[in-house]
């Protein structure tokens, strides 16, 4: 065997080890929810987003409804895949699918519009602006 082809072996070993040595991490797709004294299933694509409100977590469905998680926001930003779902700001984790539209708003933060609509009012903190601008543009 010639250096060139010594070398080339070499380098395909290399890739093969490191292409199986690769853990891919896995992200939810779903959550077992306790409702009324039984097990409900709830699927990651039924949500629109999640938040935080008296110490209790969230999952609204684009049906309406709001339905209790059991587990914290830092926990579901962990779990959920980064490229559906952004924390925007302490008390929200939208998907990003559903985000319409951007506008400024005081103290560099953004409004965000979102679809369904969203009775309240959902602001990005400025730290986080530039990687969901980012996000959306990708």
């Amino acid at each position: 065997m010639n250096d060139v082809s010594s070398c080339l072996l070499q380098v395909s070993v290399i890739f093969y080890f490191y292409c199986h040595s690769v853990q891919y991490k896995k992200y939810r797709t779903r959550f077992l929810l306790s409702l009324n004294g039984r097990l409900s299933v709830l699927q990651v694509d039924e949500i629109v987003y999640f938040f935080s409100e008296n110490k209790l977590t969230y999952a609204c469905t684009f049906q309406g409804k709001h339905l209790i998680v059991d587990k914290t926001l830092s926990q579901l930003e962990d779990e959920l895949d980064p490229s559906r779902f952004f924390r925007v700001n302490r008390q929200f984790v939208l998907s990003v699918d559903v985000i319409k539209r951007l506008e400024p708003y005081f103290n560099n933060k953004y409004h965000i519009y979102i679809f369904p609509e969203f009775q309240g009012e959902i602001y990005v903190s400025r730290e986080k602006i530039t990687l969901l601008k980012n996000r959306l543009d990708y």
